[in-house]
């Protein structure tokens, strides 16, 4: 890659996340209603900014994203906790517009990920016979006991398998001596 070419690409990335809030639209470009506040994605491909409402839609089935805050008035980008969003993840292929029937109450959820730390609140389906952890499991998502309230991401499983739950190659010896490399 051309040198010049990088540092462009570069530059593009430190501008747009150094852009004033004052900078966007007083309009959702999603919808076109008045924005308050500006919420934005870190981990969405597309990082648009966009009205609460807008956001919540985006993300009600991806709660391991991680959304930005910026008031009008306190122009800085701040990590927002889905509490303040009052998104509920919906599990047994359930949405806001066609919820569970019967739905087991909303629950507050943990998962540990490769990028950290998510709370957010889960409704598991209550309609289809499924366990809690067998439901959990469709979603990629590795319980923690069987009436979980944490779980952690299959990639978060498998990363903590390799590389700490197996043993080293140079600890293959019996009673586990390190070999000598000579």
């Amino acid at each position: 890659m051309d040198p010049s070419t990088r540092d462009n690409a570069f530059r593009e990335s430190l501008l747009r996340d150094s852009r004033k809030v004052t900078d966007y639209p007083p309009a959702c470009p999603k919808c076109g209603g008045n924005i308050g506040n500006i919420f934005r994605c870190r981990t969405c491909f597309f990082p648009d900014v966009m009205c609460l409402r807008c956001m919540k839609s985006r993300h009600e089935g991806n709660p391991l994203h991680r959304i930005e805050l910026a008031r009008r008035y306190a122009p800085e980008w701040k990590l927002v906790d889905y509490d303040i969003l009052t998104l509920r993840t919906r599990l047994g292929g359930h949405t806001t517009e066609a919820p569970c029937p019967n739905g087991d109450s909303v629950q507050k959820f943990k998962v540990i990920a490769l990028d950290g730390v998510h709370h957010f609140w889960i409704v598991f389906c209550g309609c289809k016979g499924m366990s809690r952890v067998a439901q959990l499991e469709q979603v990629r998502l590795y319980a923690v006991g069987e009436n979980p309230v944490e779980a952690s991401t299959f990639e978060m499983a498998r990363y903590w398998e390799d590389n700490v739950l197996v043993v080293p190659p140079w600890r293959g010896g019996e009673g586990g001596e390190q070999r000598s490399v000579e």
